[in-house]
């Protein structure tokens, strides 16, 4: 068991960072809680943000089974960390149930514990994940959640007494030429703040590069609460594709999207089921026996022209 209080700048119960291009970590478990208590003297070490995670703050292990190799960089791994960011921050956090930022692949990992930002940072975005955040290489079997649970293992929150300026949340989350295989997300995704700008996925809240997703399913209710006034976009699914190459096979949403924001639409506002905006690109994006079945509900209320809504 772990009991975490920290104002460090990465925190992980096994390892802040791991600086280790073939490390690998396999049959391991943690279960505890993690305090991140944020002040603004908090410093960037690595690239332009700060990594917590239930496991690993950050790691920098390449080996990568997407590679064809024969191992991933985290493999059998449960993570049961309830973790909560309090204080007020100066620099931008990535905070996970599992890794903070993971360079390579993750297999048969598990999360269960919750994550909750209750913080402050000035003009800056936050970035909020159940599983982690993988900079590059690929997950397979793996899940976020506890299957016919209530959400609440593997949930992500950010609270009514957060203060931010965008919102980026998802349940499992990868970016850039990666993909996933049999995963699943069971955490719903709460998000409670005011915001300018809102990006939210229930598997991804904004891939790009070349993505793929095989047998990918979200289960979590996702609910939107905060004053939006710029820009939202939720989806069951993806967030927002950043116009990069997007396949998507036997995927689908079955958790249910409640939107009860004020907002102003003189801006943007996208719900969708499985994906809430498609972006324009040069590659081509393709869904292949996909559906949704979680409802969408809004009942928010919306100042300025209605030109702008978009429910799908």
């Amino acid at each position: 068991d772990v009991d975490i209080t920290s104002s460090g700048a990465n925190v992980g119960p096994l390892a802040c960072v791991i600086n280790n291009t073939a490390a690998v970590i396999s049959n391991c478990s943690t279960q505890g809680k993690m305090e991140i208590v944020g002040n603004t003297s908090i410093t960037v070490t690595i690239d332009k943000y700060l990594q917590y995670g239930g496991v690993v703050g950050y790691n920098y292990s390449e080996v990568s089974k997407v590679k064809d190799t024969d191992k991933s960089a985290f493999n059998n791994i449960t993570a049961d960390v309830d973790i909560i960011l309090t204080g007020e921050f100066s620099v931008p956090p990535h905070v996970c149930g599992v890794v903070g930022v993971v360079q390579g692949s993750m297999e048969n990992v598990t999360h269960i514990g919750s994550v909750t930002f209750d913080a402050t940072i000035n003009n800056q975005s936050i970035y909020v994940y159940g599983l982690t955040y993988v900079a590059k290489g690929g997950l397979i079997n793996c899940v976020n959640g506890i299957a016919g649970s209530d959400g609440s293992a593997g949930a992500v929150t950010v609270t009514e007494n957060a203060k931010c300026t965008n919102v980026l949340i998802g349940g499992i989350e990868e970016q850039g030429y990666t993909k996933l295989e049999n995963c699943h997300n069971y955490g719903n995704l709460t998000v409670e703040s005011n915001h300018a700008i809102l990006i939210c996925g229930g598997i991804f809240r904004w891939p790009s590069g070349t993505v793929t997703l095989t047998n990918v399913t979200n289960h979590g209710k996702i609910s939107i609460s905060g004053e939006g006034t710029n820009y939202c976009t939720v989806g069951g699914l993806i967030g927002t594709n950043d116009g990069g190459a997007l396949t998507m096979t036997n995927c689908h949403n079955y958790g249910d999207i409640e939107f009860d924001s004020k907002f102003n639409n003189n801006n943007v506002l996208n719900l969708g089921g499985l994906a809430a905006a498609l972006n324009k690109g040069k590659y081509a994006t393709t869904l292949d026996g996909c559906n949704n079945y979680g409802e969408i509900s809004f009942s928010g209320k919306i100042t300025g022209e209605e030109k702008n809504l978009y429910v799908g």
